[in-house]
């Protein structure tokens, strides 16, 4: 499923519906996979990476409004109030396109790279606590992200969504995967860690991670085949 999750994040085999632009940093495209899933890929806009709000970590994190009063649940204030700010244009996206309403019963591809699989993890969740749709259909690409929240959080997303469905990968020693750099916080899923690692490029691995699309689908096959399923974390050379 990994080589659809880049399928996807690259473009192949979707029918795309919608593409719209928030704030002019990240672009979004609402499609229909070869499956019938719903496709949502969060892309950096005109190939771009969206330093800033990458690196700006000292943000504090945030409780999301769907935690209850006595949880422990913290979100990256940045890529939390992104979301909120464009979360009903999602949905009225969604449930005012046929075609979209449709494909989203029979689950859905959640996508992106960057700060957009940052933020593609808060968006699965809320997705699927909003929608009647079989978690046994829903897949998400965290693709060299930040890291989104806290222990909490992560483990609130896995009660949602399986573990082995999310997937959350690196690039080398790429550094925006490493920021925060406080401990406890972290992506949920499958952490999947790709390229021989010879050489350390931090800024260069996170550039490869996002757009060498080729070597990233040889991974994605060589994932597929001998570990998918999985609930550990893999290396890959």
């Amino acid at each position: 499923m990994l080589t659809d999750v880049y399928n996807v994040a690259f473009r192949r085999d979707i029918n795309i519906l919608i593409k719209k632009s928030y704030n002019k940093t990240i672009d979004v495209e609402f499609g229909i996979y070869k499956d019938d899933k719903l496709t949502i890929n969060l892309m950096p806009s005109d190939g771009a990476i969206d330093w800033k709000i990458n690196l700006d970590f000292f943000k504090k994190k945030v409780k999301p409004t769907y935690a209850k009063s006595n949880s422990k649940v913290k979100i990256h204030e940045g890529f939390y109030n992104e979301w909120m700010e464009n979360r009903d244009s999602f949905f009225d996206i969604i449930k005012s396109n046929e075609e979209l309403s449709k494909a989203i019963n029979n689950g859905f591809y959640c996508v992106g790279r960057s700060k957009g699989g940052s933020e593609a993890i808060i968006i699965a969740l809320d997705i699927i606590r909003n929608f009647n749709i079989d978690k046994d259909n829903v897949f998400v690409g965290a693709l060299d992200a930040a890291k989104t929240g806290n222990k909490a959080f992560c483990d609130s997303v896995e009660k949602y969504i399986h573990k082995e469905n999310i997937y959350t990968v690196r690039y080398n020693h790429d550094i925006i995967t490493q920021i925060p750099p406080f401990s406890g916080y972290d992506n949920p899923g499958v952490k999947i860690r790709v390229g021989s690692g010879a050489l350390i490029m931090p800024l260069v691995d996170h550039a490869f991670g996002c757009f060498k699309e080729e070597e990233l689908q040889l991974f994605a096959r060589k994932y597929d085949t001998y570990f998918e399923g999985t609930k550990e974390n893999v290396r890959l050379k």
